[in-house]
């Protein structure tokens, strides 16, 4: 029996020097960091172009070259984040491989536990406590029950310690999400910056062909470009997929006023940030269509424990089928991997779970269940979250509310979200002055 509980004892030792009693800091790629840097660099120099050009008169060309420059910035500004989220999923990926090599090794110290538990309980067909008192030899018999209870003591601090790994590995596996959170965000925010500037650029190369070469001054050709109001009445105002026609721009506006005085969110400052919600680009509604792939479902892009029991709930008030229903799909890294989760709905880009939190304030306000796909309801969600999150008509508070909705924080990183929202709800509000 002697025998037999020391190879136990010898087994049990040797698994628990394997345990990795502390976490492997993964030192970030040196090419990694060379390459950041060098985007850093290069970002500095074009922006320190960029500032010595504004300081000169501007024209047409001056302005399309500033352009160009600022594009330029973007893209580094994507490879950067692109880079990073990489890296991210690296590290994350090599956190879960531990945890799930940490768990198989605490599941086997259990097993060992078990069956020592059992070799404790009736070795030889004798209990270790009637070997004692049957032994000839009382020092061989305590020596036999002190090495039971050494190694029931390993095997308990070793599957402790388990746990402990495996609690720090989730703790840091969650802050890499973040991480890939933080970067997908960006990734977002540059393509909206690309899409601005594509949009300038276009602008700028038209104003130039009307000046037919000359180089009259940027700013003050500027001014001449302000739309009739009756064009500015009738532009199509781009919202994401309702499942309805386009409406235009004094529609929105209508609509918009009207919110405004149930809620007292401004009306220029709420047209614009569905605008830019609107700019994501590809993302927006283009999953869980009818012609969609299963792969597109919404079971498959929407966070299961977060979204998807609310989006249940949420299409069996409105008597809708959960299957095409336009939702928006997540958003993947260069490689292809999914960063974060899709599952946004209609014009407002709710997650359900978060239009759960606005449902019943919406139909408190309308009488009839809340529709994230309903114009009208979409513009009342958008105005309450806005609220709620500090929009109150000044410059600072619509900023900070704007960012709170792209990504529930004021993070810096984002700020061009907020300020091209700021600086389009200026030229909103000019449009509907001239209505």
């Amino acid at each position: 029996m002697t025998s037999k509980i020391t190879r136990i004892i010898a087994l049990c030792l040797l698994a628990s020097f394997c345990l990795p009693l502390e976490l492997r800091a993964e030192d970030t790629a040196s090419s990694l960091q060379a390459r950041l840097k060098e985007i850093e660099a290069e970002i500095a120099s074009d922006q320190q172009q960029i500032v010595a050009a504004q300081g000169k008169t501007r024209t047409y060309a001056s302005a399309i070259a500033e352009i160009a420059k600022s594009r330029s910035i973007i893209q580094l500004q994507m490879e950067e984040a692109d880079l990073q989220i990489r890296d991210a999923e690296d590290r994350r990926n090599e956190t879960r491989k531990r945890i799930d090599e940490n768990s198989a090794h605490r599941d086997v110290l259990r097993g060992q536990l078990a069956n020592l538990l059992v070799a404790m309980d009736m070795a030889d067909g004798q209990s270790p406590l009637f070997a004692f008192l049957k032994s000839d030899n009382v020092f061989d018999a305590m020596n036999v029950v002190q090495q039971y209870v050494e190694v029931a003591d390993k095997l308990n601090e070793a599957v402790a310690a388990a746990k402990e790994i495996n609690q720090a590995l989730a703790a840091q596996n969650q802050a890499l999400e973040d991480v890939a959170d933080e970067a997908r965000n960006l990734l977002a925010i540059h393509a909206l910056q690309e899409n601005a500037l594509l949009e300038n650029e276009q602008d700028q190369k038209g104003l130039l062909a009307q000046s037919k070469g000359k180089e009259w001054a940027y700013a003050a050709d500027i001014k001449t470009q302000k739309s009739e109001a009756a064009k500015i009445r009738t532009r199509i105002y781009q919202l994401l997929d309702t499942g309805a026609v386009h409406i235009t721009f004094g529609e929105a506006v209508t609509k918009a006023r009207w919110v405004s005085g149930v809620t007292g969110i401004d009306p220029a400052f709420l047209l614009s940030v569905l605008t830019q919600e609107s700019n994501l680009g590809a993302n927006v509604g283009t999953c869980n269509r009818p012609q969609d792939p299963p792969a597109k479902g919404w079971k498959v892009v929407m966070k299961p424990t977060r979204d998807q029991e609310p989006f249940k709930s949420i299409m069996a008030a409105l008597g809708r089928s959960t299957e095409g229903t336009p939702i928006s799909c997540p958003m993947h890294d260069a490689k292809g991997n999914q960063i974060g989760w899709g599952g946004a709905m209609g014009p407002a880009q709710f997650i359900p779970s978060t239009w759960m939190g606005y449902s019943g304030k919406i139909s408190a306000i309308t009488g009839k269940a809340s529709d994230p796909w309903n114009i009208t309801d979409a513009f009342l969600a958008a105005a309450l979250k806005l609220t709620h999150d500090g929009a109150n008509g000044t410059t600072d508070g619509n900023w900070a509310a704007a960012m709170y909705y792209f990504s529930g924080s004021t993070n810096v990183a984002y700020r061009f979200y907020g300020d091209q929202v700021i600086a389009r709800a200026k030229q909103y509000q000019k449009d509907i002055d001239s209505l």
